[in-house]
């Protein structure tokens, strides 16, 4: 419902309006909440908040259907005699032939019984057959208000959310010096000549024609741009794996998304947050993948000195050409040694092993 509805800056605290687009028609729904019956500030008050309903009235009333639907805090049944806040309302109701209905009492008092009814829907229609009566809700489980819910329904056809237009291609703004110009004109031409003949006697039919030129011209000089074709490289990652790329594809289409829609900066955003959970999935994946194979490097490295002379080698050299990444482990006789320290302890106990006199002479040859 969120692409159906539009907050209006019309009313005060008191009145607050939103509009409801949909297929046949625009609605105009504004909440009021009338002051009390207490002062005589509320009695001008009370007048006030009626006067902007007329204002608001006048303003819509051609474009839209309006429903005002609230607390009018004043009992709009046979009154004897009438207060004067309800005359004044019905003299709203009456220069704008405001329909409403008369359904029973809506509030109760502090003993909790059903004293008046004060909520109602005021409706500016031409068709009052697309609303329902009516109907107080006084027969509900739980209701900590003094107040009974009023509902009425109105028949309307709702608006799809229109969806969002294809990114993958760019039309580029025409760049006349690249465009074959004789082409451009033979469609222009051919295009305007399939146009059938049309009377242009009323200021409606000359606009209805001057669009379809518009939207011809417009056609042709699209044929004629050039079209971007969708980015679709790898980015220059180290590593790469199918996962990598399906997290990318996803994090793309999510930059897509919330750039269509004016790249919202708003923290609960849903779009933007998509984003962000698009974008840690991908670099999470990159991460791991690189963790990965730089564990699986130094268990070839450490392993390949008594199997694999040539994978040694083939692994020391790509450890040289890469200087960021390090191997800090050390194994000696069959203990492993982590860390700088460590490391530097290691080759310290090998070596004094390799300077202390043995009986064997051939211990440390092959």
């Amino acid at each position: 419902m969120d692409h159906l509805v539009t907050k209006l800056d019309e009313g005060n605290q008191r009145i607050q309006c939103v509009e409801i687009a949909t297929e046949d028609n625009r609605f105009l729904v504004v909440s009021v909440y009338m002051p009390s019956r207490n002062t005589h500030q509320s009695e001008i008050e009370f007048q006030e908040c009626t006067d902007q309903l007329r204002e608001i009235i006048v303003k819509y009333s051609v474009s839209h259907e309006i429903i005002i639907g609230g607390d009018m805090n004043t009992d709009l049944s046979t009154q004897a005699p009438m207060l004067g806040r309800t005359a004044y309302l019905n003299e709203l109701i009456l220069d704008f032939d405001l329909h409403y209905d008369i359904s029973g009492k809506t509030f109760t008092n502090s003993q909790n019984v059903e004293c008046t009814e004060i909520d109602y829907f005021l409706i500016k229609t031409h068709e009052k057959d697309k609303y329902t009566k009516k109907v107080v809700l006084n027969n509900i489980d739980v209701n900590i208000s003094d107040h009974h819910p009023v509902q009425i329904s109105v028949a309307t056809q709702l608006r799809r959310k229109r969806q969002i237009k294809d990114l993958t291609i760019n039309i580029l703004k025409t760049n006349w010096n690249k465009v074959d110009t004789d082409l451009y004109s033979e469609t222009l031409r051919r295009r305007i000549l399939s146009l059938a003949p049309t009377e242009l006697d009323t200021v409606e039919q000359i606009e209805n024609f001057s669009l379809k030129i518009m939207s011809i011209i417009k056609q042709s000089m699209e044929d004629q741009a050039r079209k971007v074709k969708p980015m679709n490289s790898k980015p220059k990652l180290k590593v790469w794996t199918e996962k990598i790329g399906s997290e990318l594809k996803n994090m793309r289409a999510a930059f897509k998304l919330w750039s269509s829609q004016g790249k919202p900066r708003e923290v609960d955003n849903i779009l933007l947050m998509s984003l962000r959970q698009a974008k840690k999935s991908f670099r999470s994946s990159y991460r791991c993948e690189q963790a990965r194979r730089l564990a699986q490097d130094r268990e070839n490295l450490l392993n390949s000195r008594t199997s694999d002379t040539k994978l040694f080698h083939q692994l020391i050299n790509k450890q040289r050409k890469n200087k960021s990444l390090m191997v800090d482990d050390l194994c000696v006789d069959g203990q492993k040694y982590s860390g700088e320290e460590e490391v530097v302890n290691g080759f310290k106990i090998y070596f004094q092993k390799l300077a202390e006199h043995s009986i064997n002479s051939n211990q440390y040859w092959p």
